[in-house]
């Protein structure tokens, strides 16, 4: 439309101004920059309601329909959890199946807060996840480490010189003195 306003070719000015009227179409045009962020929210916020609700509704389907099989132990938690999506599927979304274990937490990245768990993995330098733990968000990340690391212990025993790299909600002088020291 602000191309039709501001440099209107022949073809515009012969359909569209004798139905519309040059004036009005400025007004609309003006109108139309006035509202544009909130005509834009309202898209955007239209669009993400749609989307997660028909994603929600095809999830049961999509569970039901593909079976999920792995005769390797260390994925086995994987499986539990399809499980257990597959099983809760039909629930809506404002039911919390997971109280007791989840918690309200803070995600910096995202500058928001959160009710769910919080995902902790222990990888190899090339990314390859070696172990890993669901904990509620409130729960230390430094507990959460520790337990990782004494619910295997060959995890660092077997392995000598194995170099344990975290961010800094992981570093703390205990946790560095009780693991075993390979150097």
């Amino acid at each position: 439309m602000t191309a039709a306003v501001e440099k209107p070719d022949e073809v515009v000015r012969r359909a569209l101004f004798p139905v519309v009227g040059e004036k009005t179409l400025r007004e609309l045009v003006a109108e139309a920059k006035v509202n544009e962020k909130v005509f834009k929210a309202k898209v955007r916020t239209t669009l993400r309601s749609s989307y997660s609700s028909y994603y929600r509704q095809m999830l049961p389907p999509l569970l039901n329909t593909l079976g999920f099989m792995c005769n390797n132990t260390d994925y086995w938690p994987v499986m539990g959890a399809m499980q257990l999506l597959k099983k809760y599927a039909h629930v809506g979304g404002k039911t919390r199946f997971l109280a007791g274990w989840a918690g309200y937490g803070y995600c910096p990245s995202h500058s928001r807060f959160f009710w769910g768990l919080r995902l902790h993995l222990l990888c190899t330098p090339g990314g390859l996840p070696i172990a890993w733990a669901l904990a509620n968000p409130k729960t230390d990340e430094r507990e959460v480490l520790a337990d990782m690391l004494t619910g295997d212990q060959d995890l660092l025993t077997t392995h000598p010189g194995q170099t344990v790299i975290g961010d800094k909600g992981y570093v703390s002088g205990h946790l560095e003195t009780s693991w075993p020291s390979t150097a």
